[in-house]
């Protein structure tokens, strides 16, 4: 709980301090497609009773090689979804 009140108060003071502080709506379609996501991880989150970050860490921290390959997969699929998603329509642009 502390950590979310830390991330919330440490974010607006820094962007206060470079003052950059704005509050952007976002398109529908954007809000709907995080909504869904969060749903489908929450989901898998209980299915798999536990976060992915929570069972790659104790994971690693058992020496276990499935999870070792299975984190650095993620990682992997993280980057090519931030990258397709974010990045890949501004190059087509």
């Amino acid at each position: 709980m502390m950590l979310i009140v830390g991330l919330l108060i440490g974010s607006f003071l820094s962007s206060k301090i470079t003052n950059n502080f704005k509050l952007l709506p976002k398109p529908p379609e954007q809000t709907i497609i995080s909504g869904i996501g969060a749903f489908i991880v929450g989901v898998g989150a209980g299915k798999g009773t536990g976060c992915v970050i929570g069972n790659i860490i104790s994971g690693w921290a058992m020496m276990s090689l499935s999870m070792f390959i299975f984190g650095v997969m993620t990682l992997l699929g993280n980057w090519l979804a931030t990258y397709l998603y974010l990045i890949g329509p501004r190059r087509a642009k």
